[in-house]
């Protein structure tokens, strides 16, 4: 039902706490260019959209708690971004190189498959860099096996 329904995952959304930092992080940083940067006063709101490479991150920063959307002190939901590299070590090196610090450094997590490492943006969301050595298909959901 869902590609009937929809399109395609189209963007996803991160409040931030300091657009200027954010922006330094996803733009400078990682390379993600800006695509639209535009206040919606209608929502009190500063948004930047950039370029992911297939879909965007919307970056969201409040201008004060009593706007449209009311923020909780701790925020809930949207924990992790992904990417996907070709070279997980290059990309972490790179990086490293830039001055990020990872959380956990490169790790081959699923045998063979799969291998990531994680950093923080600057508000503590995790940036998950992912390497699959086995490539995984759309469409090719396989039941969970039960365990016992």
């Amino acid at each position: 039902m869902s590609r009937e329904l929809f399109k395609r995952f189209e963007h996803t959304g991160i409040y931030v706490s300091d657009m200027k930092k954010s922006l330094e992080f996803y733009n400078r940083l990682l390379g993600f260019p800006v695509v639209r940067d535009v206040e919606v006063k209608v929502l009190n709101l500063h948004v930047v959209f950039l370029d992911a490479g297939g879909f965007f991150i919307e970056l969201l920063e409040p201008h004060d708690k009593e706007g449209y959307v009311k923020l909780p002190e701790k925020s809930f939901g949207l924990r992790q971004i992904c990417l996907l590299v070709d070279d997980l070590k290059l990309a972490y090196e790179r990086l490293k190189e830039k001055g990020v610090e990872f959380i956990e450094p490169p790790l081959e997590i699923v045998p063979g498959q799969v291998s990531h490492a994680i950093f923080l943006d600057p508000d503590g969301v995790h940036v998950e860099l992912l390497q699959r050595h086995v490539p995984m298909q759309l469409g090719a959901a396989k039941a969970r096996s039960s365990m016992g």
